[in-house]
Order: C-alpha cells, then structure tokens, then sequence
C-alpha cells in the first residue's frame, strides 16, 4: 500500500507524498519536530485534498493525535463534500484527563462513518492491529523510538578544521 505522511498543528505540512516507499517515509517520520496546538481539521482537509490531487481511490486517513480541535462549520463542511468513501480512523491517544472537546470530536468522527480508538501510547500496536481487522488490505506500521543529539557548531568546527589541515598540508608540498 501507499502510505503519505502529513503532520499538522495550527496549519497541515505534506511531510511524505503518497509513496510506497515506507523506509523513505519512517526516515521522515524521524525527523518531524512537535510544535504548537491541535488543528486536526487541518491534517483531515490536507490529507483528502492529497488523495483527491492524484486521483486515488478513497482508501483510509488514520489520524494520530493526543489532542483535540473544534472545527468551524466551513472546515466540517469541506470534509464532508471530499471525504466521500474515504474511510477515516482516529487514535486518541488520551492523556489521562477527561476532555469535553475530544468526546465532541470523537462524536464527529463517529457521524462521519469513522471509527474512533482511544487509548495510550503504550497501546498503539493493538490499535493499528484493530484498524487492520477493518481493512481489506494490511496496515502495516512501525514504532521506533530514537535520541537526538545536538552538538550545536561542533561538527561544523572539526569539518572546518579537518579542512583547514588538508590545505596546510597540500600548501606544505608545493
């Protein structure tokens, strides 16, 4: 399956385009930072305008939010005319306190024809192994867990040095 990838906050980014290539993807996966709030609206409308852009069939859009958003009657409004027989699958993953927002927008979802899973983070794999019972096709998925570690200038500094002795050296020589 083709899979794209789209991260949103207050406005939705295209971080993947619908690819089959799913070690490019978790690669970019990576490398997507956190930000400020929850416009799940954003994320929805993006990801139907991707699929409606290259002609696909409607296929699935799984969100994976820890949060919640209202949604204007314009945002509802252009999710329900693309949305079509696009199937739509949200994972809540719940933060341990009880949010009037989020049962509003799980009562959405569900009006919408969607599904809604909640639970924690510990609890992902069994909620992709639930969707993939719902879909014709597998939901193949990957969690990795990975460290960053920012040495600032540093590296630039012993390039540049490294540099620098290379061209002391070839200087030497003539």
């Amino acid at each position: 399956d083709r899979i794209a990838l789209l991260s949103f906050d207050t406005k939705a980014f295209l971080e993947w385009p619908l690819s089959a290539d799913h070690d490019a993807l978790v690669y970019r996966l990576r490398h997507i930072g956190t930000g400020g709030g929850t416009r799940i609206s954003s994320g929805i409308i993006a990801g139907l305008e991707h699929l409606r852009s290259l002609g696909q069939n409607p296929g699935a859009i799984i969100i994976v939010s820890d949060g919640s958003s209202e949604i204007t009657p314009e945002e509802k409004k252009d999710i329900e005319t693309n949305l079509g027989a696009t199937r739509f699958y949200w994972i809540w993953i719940e933060s341990g306190e009880a949010d009037d927002l989020a049962e509003q927008f799980g009562q959405y979802v569900k009006s919408l024809g969607g599904q809604v899973l909640r639970g924690k983070i510990a609890h992902l794999g069994e909620m992709f192994a639930q969707i993939d019972q719902l879909e014709a096709s597998p939901v193949i998925w990957r969690q990795q867990v990975t460290t960053v570690y920012e040495f600032g200038i540093l590296p630039q500094l012993a390039l540049l040095g490294l540099l620098l002795a290379g061209l002391t050296n070839q200087l030497r020589e003539v």
